[in-house]
């Protein structure tokens, strides 16, 4: 049987979790595969910028979004 590496979550700052994220870490904070988030961010779907070309998640305006439904930006 393989075995898989479990899950860490987000990178914490003194007990509270960061407020920017990377993709994997925004997908395990939205619970959905890393493939499908990085299409939405793609498409525009959600609140997400780059930073040097990669993806970064704001903890703070993704929770807003889902509050909202998860429509829109």
């Amino acid at each position: 049987m393989k075995k898989t590496r479990p899950l860490n979550p987000a990178p914490t700052n003194r007990g509270e979790p960061f407020d920017v994220m990377t993709l994997r870490e925004a997908a395990l904070y939205l619970r959905v595969h890393v493939s499908t988030l990085y299409k939405m961010a793609q498409q525009k779907q959600m609140p997400v910028t780059r930073v040097r070309g990669q993806w970064r998640f704001s903890r703070s305006r993704l929770a807003q979004w889902m509050g909202q439904g998860g429509t829109g930006q």
